[in-house]
């Protein structure tokens, strides 16, 4: 079996096990890197083809949820989108503007959400998991800083 016979296997697998939960983006990239015809992996498709597993691989193994920071604007004051990851201890900006309107964006990060098969319950728990686990790794990184020793200044 052929590597990109065997990554092809892979994500049918994770998209049929996801099912409804798969957003229809991935959907749509699937679509466009596999050959109608043949069903196969398209040859310039194989890089696609590894960043959609990765997505995927992420799905099966933790959930993400989008959600709005008010203090993450975009330079024309829009609102950009944020993803938290389930039991990860930071969150990512996205490179997306959902505009100027706070209602809006929050209505969209819930329609992602939503898409995926997270409700507005548990994407909020899983957000404030993210915020838990990055204040524990804060207060982490401050003793160990708070318990090194200081350096000697001088010659070796």
């Amino acid at each position: 079996m052929t590597c990109t016979r065997a990554l092809q296997d892979k994500i049918e697998v994770a998209l049929s096990y996801l099912g409804s939960r798969v957003p229809q983006e991935y959907l749509d990239r699937w679509n466009l890197i596999t050959d109608i015809d043949t069903n196969e992996i398209r040859l310039f498709g194989l890089r696609e083809a590894e960043l959609l597993w990765m997505d995927l691989d992420i799905m099966l193994k933790h959930r993400k949820v989008y959600w709005i920071s008010e203090l993450d604007r975009a330079e024309d004051g829009g609102y950009i989108p944020c993803i938290a990851i389930e039991d990860e201890p930071e969150y990512f900006k996205t490179d997306w503007n959902w505009g100027t309107n706070l209602k809006i964006a929050n209505k969209l990060a819930e329609e992602k959400n939503l898409e995926s098969g997270i409700n507005p319950k548990e994407a909020w728990l899983i957000l404030m998991g993210c915020f838990r686990l990055a204040e524990e790794k804060r207060k982490s990184e401050k003793v160990h800083r708070k318990h090194r020793m200081p350096q000697k200044a001088g010659k070796i």
